[in-house]
């Protein structure tokens, strides 16, 4: 969970409280009572906030909308592959070689 998502779930979690903490207070006049709301109203705030945070993050997904992170992660991804398999001809090349060193490295066509 990235850190954006952690803000978000507080923000949510902070406004539940803070309006069933007061709605409470309006309402009874008494503190502990509004205090026990205030939790439950954090409890839900933050617990639909990351219901609708999931639901928005699928949404992006399912288009096909990837954030730069990921084409650049695909891009470097691919980058590696190709490295790696030039890393596999190169130690094939050298293994080859190293068991055949009276063959000549370079082969002219006549």
């Amino acid at each position: 969970m990235n850190d954006f998502a952690k803000f978000f779930f507080c923000i949510s979690g902070f406004l539940g409280f803070a309006i069933f903490f007061l709605v409470a207070l309006l309402i009874h006049g008494d503190a502990f009572q509004a205090l026990f709301y205030g939790a439950s109203g954090c409890l839900l705030f933050s617990l639909s906030g990351r219901f609708l945070l999931g639901f928005a993050i699928k949404g992006v997904v399912d288009q096909g909308i990837a954030p730069p992170e990921n084409r650049q992660a695909k891009v470097s991804s691919q980058k590696e592959s190709s490295i790696l398999t030039q890393e596999k001809i190169t130690a094939e090349r050298m293994t080859e070689a190293v068991a055949n060193p009276k063959k000549s490295v370079v082969e002219a066509k006549v």
